[in-house]
C-alpha cells in the first residue's frame, strides 16, 4: 500500500509553510479549517471538493509549523496537497481512486494499449471521418461507421481490442464469439470526467454486439498498462489507513517518549473529540481526527475512566471505544497513527466484513423504510 507518510512531501518545498500556528476546532470541516489557516497566515489555499462533500475534522495544534498542520488535516481523509499557480489546494488522492479504473487482467491491459494506439490513428483522420465515427445521438441518423469503411490503421487496433475483450470474457465463462465482418458498425463514445476521459467502443452486427472501454488520464504519468489485480486494491481508503496506522504506531512507540508517559482520564457522556481535546494539552500532543457524524444512527457519547495508563494504551482504548453505527456498514471503530511530524491522526477504521443490514421494521410512509438498530450499551459511569 502507498504509505500516507509520503503523500504530502510537497509541503516541504515551500519555506512559507515553516511558520508556526496555533489553532483548534472541536468539530468543523476541511473547508473551514483551510479557510481559517489561510486567513491566519495570509497564504492562499483552498479545498477541491469531491462527490461526498466536505470532510469533517476535529483538531488541536499548538505552535506547530504550518506544513505539519496541513499534513495532519489532509491525512485524516487520505487527501493530498498540490500547488497550482501559487495556491495550495487540498484534493482527493486520485492516484488511489484510479486503481479501481486500471486494467485488472492482461487482456484488459491489451485493450488499454490498443485504445491508445487507436487514438494515435484517429489523430491522423479528417474531421468529417471523426464526426461520423463518434456517437452524436442525433435521431434518424445512424451513428458510427462500418468496419469495412475504416482505414487499415484504425482496423488493426479495433480488431486487437476485440480479440482481447473476447479473451477477457472467456476467462469469465463467456465464450460467445460471433465473427467481426465488414458490415459490423463501430461506434466510439467519449465521456470527459474530472481526472480522465473514457472512450467506449460499441461493435454491432447481425450477430455480434459487444462493448468495451479504456481511459486516458489527465496526468500522463498515470497512463500505464500495468495490471492492478483486484486483490491489491483496498476495498476502501479505511483499509489502507489501518495498515499505515499500524506501521506508524510501531515506529512511534520506539521513537516518541510521550507515548510511554502515564495519564488518567475520566469523562461522562463525552465524544471522542471531547476526550482528545481534554487529553492533548496534558499529554502535550497535537492531533487531527476524522469527525464522522453523517449517517450515524447512534450518537457516540461514552462515559469512562482510564487510570494511570501509558498514552499509547489510552489512545488504543479511545480508538476501540468510539465508533459509528450506520445502516449499510454496521459498527466501525477508529484506528490511529503518528505522522513523521509527531502529529497524531485518527481515522475511521475498517468496516465490519460480516455486517448485514438489519431487517426492515415498518413503513413510515409509502416507499420509505425505517430501520431500527439496537442501542449499544454504554459502559457504567465512572466513580
Amino acid at each position: 500500500a502507498r504509505t500516507a507518510a509520503r503523500r504530502n512531501a510537497l509541503l516541504e518545498t515551500d519555506p512559507r509553510l515553516n511558520v508556526r500556528v496555533s489553532l483548534k476546532r472541536e468539530a468543523t470541516t476541511q473547508d473551514e479549517a483551510v479557510g481559517a489557516l489561510g486567513r491566519l497566515t495570509k497564504i492562499r489555499m483552498r479545498v477541491e471538493q469531491d462527490n461526498e462533500g466536505p470532510r469533517q475534522v476535529s483538531f488541536r495544534f499548538q505552535n506547530v509549523p504550518l506544513k505539519h498542520v496541513l499534513d495532519g488535516i489532509a491525512a485524516v481523509s487520505g487527501w493530498i496537497w498540490v500547488r497550482k499557480e501559487g495556491v495550495w489546494i487540498l484534493q482527493p488522492n486520485h492516484a488511489l481512486d484510479h486503481d479501481s479504473l486500471r486494467p485488472h487482467t492482461r487482456a484488459q491491459a491489451e485493450i488499454f494499449r490498443g485504445g491508445h494506439e487507436l487514438l494515435k490513428e484517429l489523430d491522423k483522420q479528417p474531421a468529417q471521418f471523426l464526426a461520423r465515427l463518434f456517437s452524436r445521438d442525433i435521431p434518424l441518423q445512424p451513428n458510427g461507421l462500418a468496419f469495412g469503411e475504416l482505414p487499415a490503421g484504425v482496423q488493426r487496433p479495433v480488431s486487437a481490442m476485440l480479440a482481447a475483450n473476447r479473451r477477457d470474457r472467456a476467462s469469465q465463462g463467456d465464450n460467445y464469439t460471433p465473427p467481426l465482418d465488414d458490415n459490423c458498425r463501430v461506434i466510439v463514445q467519449k465521456l470527459v470526467e474530472n481526472d480522465f476521459t473514457q472512450y467506449s467502443l460499441d461493435i454491432i452486427g447481425s450477430e455480434l454486439s459487444t462493448e468495451f472501454s479504456f481511459r486516458v488520464f489527465n496526468d500522463p504519468a498515470e497512463n500505464t498498462d500495468q495490471v492492478v489485480h483486484y486483490q491489491d486494491i483496498p476495498t476502501s481508503a479505511d483499509s489502507e489507513f489501518d495498515q499505515d496506522d499500524a506501521a506508524s504506531r510501531l515506529a512511534a512507540l520506539d521513537a516518541d517518549p510521550r507515548l510511554k508517559q502515564r495519564f488518567s482520564l475520566r469523562m461522562r457522556y463525552a465524544t471522542m473529540a471531547d476526550a482528545l481535546h481534554a487529553l492533548a494539552p496534558r499529554a502535550n500532543f497535537d492531533f487531527a481526527a476524522y469527525y464522522h457524524d453523517r449517517g450515524a444512527i447512534v450518537p457516540e457519547r461514552k462515559s469512562f475512566a482510564f487510570v494511570n495508563l501509558p498514552l499509547a494504551a489510552m489512545l488504543d482504548r479511545l480508538a476501540a471505544l468510539y465508533g459509528i453505527t450506520t445502516v449499510f456498514h454496521g459498527q466501525q471503530t477508529h484506528t490511529w497513527g503518528e505522522r513523521a511530524s509527531g502529529v497524531v491522526v485518527f481515522h475511521l477504521g475498517p468496516q465490519d466484513p460480516n455486517f448485514k443490514p438489519p431487517p426492515e421494521t415498518h413503513y413510515r410512509a409509502p416507499g420509505v423504510v425505517e430501520i431500527k438498530l439496537p442501542r449499544p450499551s454504554d459502559p457504567p459511569d465512572p466513580p
